[in-house]
């Protein structure tokens, strides 16, 4: 019961920990972001752009995101 209460106190300390914070992007991290977007077709006819970003913690521990969004096949000229 000891136990149970010191991570539920523990937790609720942490609140804002978990709360979503938006992050500031420079500017020419978001060219360098956009400047790497491919387009693709899929199978069913949908066309996407797609990208990634990879980063190294100073753990050591290497993570990456991809994004991908629905696009017009006309407008990326697929």
């Amino acid at each position: 019961m000891l136990i149970a209460a010191l991570i539920a106190l523990t937790l609720s300390g942490c609140e804002g920990a978990f709360t979503p914070e938006p992050v500031v992007t420079k500017s020419s991290d978001a060219s360098k972001l956009v400047e790497s977007i491919i387009y693709v077709k899929a199978k069913n006819g949908i066309c996407f752009g797609v990208t990634g970003v990879g980063k190294l913690s100073t753990g050591g521990h290497y993570n990456e995101s991809q994004m991908v969004v629905v696009v017009d096949c006309g407008k990326v000229n697929l």
